[in-house]
């Protein structure tokens, strides 16, 4: 009864507020279940522990909302929060504690806790976040991440990079990407060179909701330089000394941190070859027989812009040597840009431009007389090779007539094809499967036939050829145009005329492509084969017509100044990126479908009436309008110029080739390098050069695709997925084809690019 009166007082203010008497209080398991509590459960010492102290379920419930975990723990005043609970539940009334705050909810018992839900709707942040330290180079990095609590919750990823500090030149605007829930780690790619981003990952719900994030400071590495330094000035020269004006540039892919000068000897006029791999000081180049060292390395923050080649001082360790009397030096000027480790070079070109100042008295009486000996003595000598020249192009025109009108087999005449023949040898590394290994050519001819369908058997009675218009000549025979007159259409195709001389080699070759062929579906990317058409002479093999090659729409597009002085090339950067990414589709479909193509290039790309590119995998016609056979050399990765050895790797690298050829708006690669000189030069690290307007997201990609190890290249996926984002976002980011002081697009030299 004592106990009853006191309990009574208690609630007074209650009573009386509700006019209800003490004895009609309900028991606690009576009371309404408010707020969100699940249930009353044993003391358990595995919560997260927070030092909250609450008043009130609710309390503790926002306090682990914010926290985000999914339930609330109370005892008393003590508030854990906690992702699970469990199994086994008490009565309701062992947890008989009201709270302070709120008395229509319950806090626990003595030795039990009451649980309530958060209603908790997103996840809570990544754990773990980091950065995969050997992914990062100049414009990508790997974000590496742990999967956040309540991962049930979690619907997408977003990623978000902002500019900390740059040395760009312009504002760079912050980036995003989303990833799927199932992701621990991104590729973050585009990113500026020598850049410190602030990265934060955010967990969003399957609402659409934003949850927790987590945050780290990242930095991509140096670049190459964003512009070529200007050449020196060369301001006088003497004996053993020359005196040189050096201009300060700005860089946005890194810091200038040194300039360097460079000494290059030019023997009546001839340059050696400048390659970075080979560049060393004065007693380097002295041992390895370089025509060219690195004078000084010079600090134009703290140092005069004059400095003087030769003195015999040290500069950053490099000896400055006293130049050899009456030497003919050019100088170089190179950008030193190092940050974190990491060091990045870019040089001026040397011209004879930097002589054009020098005072007249430099050149003494004897060397004048000198000088006019060695032109006479050159002039005569180009006149004799001259001479010789025209005559050898001339005995060659005679002999090419002679023997052509001998052997070579013309379309007009009319022989039975003959399926007779030898063994075929096939080679190792063919495509040719075990049912076409046995037999002569007819039979694994018949084998082949067999597998085209009957629709692709075309009659000849519809197949309208145009005998005089030969487009070229491939590996199997001529080319020529053709229609196919069906009901109500009329189709335009090209005609390969099977040849019944090929050489055993060739037959080989024939069998393996045209299976090619037969085992690939229709790409929209490929040439697509249209049928078969055999009669009692002839054999064709038929595919879908193209107006032009590449090649041919990229060099026909270049602008000279004096047509359009603000851009270099009809085409735009959108059209180039496109192009690209079309073909890389095709050889990504070809890649999956274990084919090599061996002969990537814009010679043997066909483009649509309406500038769609179109691939070969059939006898490509590699061959230039007057019939000179194209030298796919250039173009050919350092295992198949030694080897042989073709793969999809080596199509990775001649697409990189491709990649370049294209951005250079019909570019002959190598310019500056002999054919029987480039496998020493690529093993040496020498790469096509990167181009003023062609900037370091694309030029990495193609460094990527040129990686002296096939192993380390990138795949065709990795490729196309980076164009796409590169067409996607902004072309002009990656490429840009405005005229600009100084910068002309690299010369297209046929007489390279055919074989001699």
């Amino acid at each position: 009864m004592k106990t009853n009166i006191i309990f009574c007082a208690l609630f007074v203010f209650r009573i009386v507020q509700q006019d209800v008497k003490c004895e009609d209080v309900p028991p606690p398991d009576q009371l309404p279940n408010q707020d969100g509590m699940i249930g009353c459960f044993a003391k358990n010492n595995r919560h997260i522990t927070t030092n909250l102290h609450v008043g009130s379920g609710t309390e503790c419930g926002n306090k682990c909302q914010e926290m985000f975990f999914r339930y609330a723990v109370v005892q008393g005043t003590t508030c854990q929060c906690t992702n699970t609970y469990p199994n086994e539940k008490l009565d309701k009334e062992k947890c008989s504690i009201r709270c302070s705050k709120n008395s229509e909810q319950f806090c626990g018992g003595n030795d039990e806790e009451s649980y309530y839900e958060t209603n908790l709707r997103v996840s809570g942040p990544p754990k773990h976040l980091r950065v995969d330290l050997d992914s990062v180079k100049n414009t990508s990095l790997t974000l590496l991440w742990e999967t956040p609590e309540t991962a049930s919750l979690l619907g997408v990823y977003l990623i978000r990079a902002v500019v900390l500090h740059t040395y760009a030149n312009r504002m760079l605007v912050p980036i995003e990407w989303k990833t799927l829930r199932s992701d621990i780690q991104q590729d973050l790619v585009e990113l500026h060179p020598a850049t410190r981003y602030n990265i934060t990952i955010t967990a969003i719900s399957v609402h659409g909701e934003e949850g927790g994030s987590a945050w780290i400071v990242a930095e991509t590495a140096v670049g190459i330089p964003s512009m070529a330094p200007p050449e020196p000035k060369i301001l006088a020269k003497d004996e053993r000394t020359m005196t040189i004006e050096v201009q300060p540039v700005e860089n946005s892919n890194g810091p200038v941190t040194f300039y360097r000068v460079v000494v290059v000897f030019a023997n009546y006029g001839l340059i050696q070859d400048f390659d970075l791999a080979l560049l060393r000081d004065y007693r380097g180049s002295r041992e390895d027989g370089t025509q060219y060292y690195v004078a000084a390395e010079i600090d134009l923050k703290n140092m005069s812009r004059l400095f003087r080649v030769g003195d015999g001082d040290n500069y950053r360790g490099y000896y400055n040597a006293p130049l050899p009397e009456n030497s003919h030096v050019h100088i170089k000027i190179g950008i030193v840009s190092t940050l974190s480790g990491i060091t990045a070079f870019r040089y001026s070109d040397d011209t004879h431009d930097q002589h054009e100042n020098l005072p007249t008295d430099f050149t003494s009486d004897d060397s004048a007389e000198d000088n006019s000996t060695m032109i006479a003595i050159l002039s005569v000598s180009c006149v004799i090779l001259g001479l010789l020249l025209v005559g050898s192009i001339f005995a060659y025109i005679y002999l090419r007539r002679r023997v052509g009108s001998n052997h070579r087999r013309r379309f007009t005449d009319v022989h039975e094809l003959t399926l007779q023949g030898p063994i075929v040898e096939v080679e190792n590394n063919g495509f040719i499967g075990d049912e076409l290994d046995r037999g002569n050519f007819q039979e694994q001819l018949k084998l082949l036939m067999d597998k085209v369908s009957s629709s692709q058997k075309i009659p000849r009675n519809i197949l309208s050829l145009e005998i005089d218009n030969i487009l070229g000549t491939g590996r199997f025979g001529d080319v020529i145009q053709g229609r196919i007159n069906s009901i109500g259409d009329l189709h335009q195709c090209h005609v390969h005329v099977v040849s019944d001389d090929m050489e055993q080699h060739d037959q080989s070759l024939f069998l393996k492509e045209f299976d090619q062929v037969l085992r690939v579906s229709p790409h929209r990317s490929l040439i697509n084969f249209m049928g078969i058409c055999q009669t009692n002479d002839w054999m064709y093999v038929i595919f879908e017509g193209c107006s032009q090659n590449l090649k041919k729409r990229l060099v026909d597009s270049r602008l000279p100044p004096n047509f359009d002085p603000k851009r270099m090339t009809s085409l735009s950067e959108d059209y180039i990126l496109r192009i690209l990414c079309d073909i890389c589709a095709a050889m990504e479909y070809l890649s999956a479908n274990k084919i090599v193509h061996r002969q990537l290039c814009a010679h043997n790309i066909s483009l649509t009436m309406e500038d769609e590119p179109k691939l070969s995998i059939f006898g490509p016609t590699l061959f230039t309008e007057d019939n000179k056979i194209i030298d796919l050399t250039r173009f050919q990765p350092p295992e198949v110029l030694k080897f042989q050895n073709y793969s999809t790797a080596s199509d990775v690298w001649s697409f990189g080739c491709l990649m370049w050829e294209s951005c250079t708006v019909g570019g002959t690669l190598f310019p500056s390098v002999p054919a029987v000189d480039l496998m020493g030069r690529l093993k040496n690290g020498v790469r096509p050069e990167q181009t003023p307007f062609l900037f370091d997201d694309l030029y990495q990609l193609m460094l990527n695709c040129w990686q002296l190890d096939s192993r380390d290249r990138v795949t065709f996926t990795e490729i196309a997925n980076s164009l796409h984002q590169m067409l996607s976002t902004s072309p002009r980011h990656v490429l840009d084809f405005d005229r600009r002081d100084r910068i002309t697009l690299p010369y297209y030299l046929p007489l390279l690019e055919i074989k001699n």
